[in-house]
């Protein structure tokens, strides 16, 4: 259960498939995010934050405990302030190391 999905953009999503993260940039996004989080497939779900209002509503009704981890990253159309630390926080709960983890010694 050690992977990734997008769900956005498509011109985010094709750079994220090309480093295997799974992307959806269909249609019925919601319907789709449903279906992914209920499989439970994946221990890290990106969201872009243009659908937040539409993903938001959908997550809050089915959240589990801690996976998957749903964080919503911050897109070029629409700037709202997210936390670094926050995103790279859920990262680590999710994946189990800071991939984010520039140059610090371990």
């Amino acid at each position: 259960m050690d992977k990734i999905c997008f769900f956005g953009d498509e011109s985010i999503g094709l750079i994220l498939k090309g480093l295997g993260i799974d992307a959806f940039i269909d249609e019925n996004i919601e319907e789709s995010f449903q279906d992914a989080y209920k499989k439970n497939l994946y221990s890290l779900i990106i969201v872009s934050e243009d659908l937040k209002d539409r993903i938001l509503p959908v997550y809050l009704e089915m959240r589990k405990e801690f996976l998957p981890v749903v964080i919503f990253l911050p897109t070029r159309g629409r700037r709202e302030e997210v936390s670094f630390k926050y995103i790279r926080r859920m990262i680590e709960k999710a994946v189990g190391v800071d991939i984010l983890k520039k140059g610090e010694e371990e």
